[in-house]
C-alpha cells in the first residue's frame, strides 16, 4: 500500500472534518424543523392577541408584584444607597408602566371635581 504525502493526509483529514461539521448541521436543522416546524418566522411571532384588556391586566398584575419586591429590596435595612436609588429608579419605572396600563384600561377621563374649590358653579337660568 502506498503511502500518502503529509499534504494528502492533511487534506483527507480536512474534508473529513468539513463533512462531519456538515452532518452535525444538517442533523441540528432536521432536528429544529421537527420542533419548531419547517417556518421559522411562525414561531418566532406572537400569537395573536384575543382579548387585549385582559393581557394588559395580567400585565399590571405582574407589575405589582415586581413593585411589591423592589420595595422590599429598597427597604433592607442593610441596603447601601447605591442599591436603594437603583431599586428607587426601577419603581419609578414600573409604577409609570402600570399607570399606562391603567389609562388605557380605562380611556374615560375621570368627572371634573365639582367641589368649592374645583370647577364651576352651577348655573341656572334667571327667574
Amino acid at each position: 500500500m502506498p503511502e500518502e504525502s503529509i499534504a494528502e493526509r492533511m487534506n483527507r483529514e480536512m474534508r473529513e472534518e468539513r463533512e462531519k461539521i456538515a452532518r452535525a448541521e444538517a442533523e441540528r436543522e432536521r432536528f429544529l424543523e421537527s420542533l419548531l416546524g419547517a417556518d421559522r418566522l411562525a414561531w418566532q411571532a406572537p400569537p395573536e392577541i384575543q382579548d387585549f384588556d385582559s393581557l394588559l391586566c395580567q400585565h399590571a398584575a405582574q407589575l405589582n408584584n415586581a413593585i411589591r419586591y423592589a420595595m422590599g429590596d429598597a427597604l433592607r435595612d442593610r441596603a447601601s444607597i447605591e442599591s436603594r436609588s437603583l431599586a428607587m429608579g426601577a419603581i419609578t419605572r414600573m409604577i409609570q408602566t402600570n399607570i399606562a396600563i391603567a389609562k388605557v384600561l380605562d380611556p374615560e377621563p375621570p368627572a371634573k371635581s365639582k367641589t368649592v374649590h374645583g370647577g364651576e358653579g352651577v348655573r341656572r337660568p334667571q327667574d
